[in-house]
């Protein structure tokens, strides 16, 4: 008895793996067969699922001082005395649109570079260009001044003298906004025509550079409402 029960057990554990064998079998199959149908739609999924989408760009290009690229390639300011003693450099600001319609923005930064072209941040209030009044629509200027003392002017930009028939400038974020669409091809009206600094900035920083980087920002008129919105132009 106890050896017809071990015979059994032993038949037992013979069938096992064949049927364990069966049911790989099946699933491999099953695998295949599905691999197969993937394999022979693929084309057809890619073919009417491509992605349809093309982004969205814009190119636009600082000119400055009428387009003398040589000049404006240097980025600092090339500074002469004026009669009351500060100093002046020509510093003519323009956008021009190289593609599709586009809002456009500009920002202005002025900022201190060393003989090395490091940025000097080190200057104490020489160098604290961190407040930035609100353009004087009379005397068609803006000037920064050192946060540090609020009484010190460190720079003026001389506006051109429509400028506010053409841009616009948001106190909140700095960026001077272009009134209208600028279209492929156009140059907007000047921003800025030259900058001031007085002669003492000028006397206690004859070792540095000074350099007004024009930041300039688009965003193309065919953009969502909400896009542009958040661009910040409103017209």
């Amino acid at each position: 008895m106890q050896k017809q029960i071990k015979d059994n057990s032993n038949n037992m554990s013979r069938k096992k793996p064949d049927r364990f064998k069966v049911v790989m079998l099946l699933i491999i199959g099953f695998m295949c067969i599905n691999l197969a149908a993937v394999a022979a739609i693929l084309p057809a999924l890619m073919k009417y699922r491509a992605n349809e989408f093309v982004p969205a760009s814009a190119k636009i290009a600082i000119a400055e001082n009428d387009g003398d690229l040589q000049e404006a390639s240097k980025n600092e300011l090339v500074l002469e005395e004026t009669d009351d003693g500060g100093y002046r450099a020509d510093k003519k600001v323009q956008i021009t649109n190289l593609k599709t319609d586009e809002y456009v923005k500009v920002c202005l930064v002025p900022q201190w570079y060393d003989s090395q072209g490091r940025l000097c941040g080190g200057l104490g209030e020489f160098s604290d260009f961190g407040i930035a009044d609100p353009p004087d629509t009379a005397a068609n200027t803006q000037s920064h001044r050192s946060s540090q003392n609020k009484a010190f002017v460190l720079l003026t930009y001389e506006l051109a003298p429509d400028w506010s028939d053409h841009w616009r400038y948001d106190g909140d974020t700095g960026f001077y906004f272009y009134k209208t669409p600028l279209k492929k091809g156009e140059t907007t009206e000047p921003l800025i025509l030259g900058v001031k600094i007085p002669k003492e900035v000028y006397s206690n920083n004859t070792d540095y550079v000074l350099r007004v980087d024009v930041l300039s920002e688009s965003i193309q008129t065919t953009a969502s409402a909400e896009s542009i919105r958040a661009f910040g132009f409103n017209g």
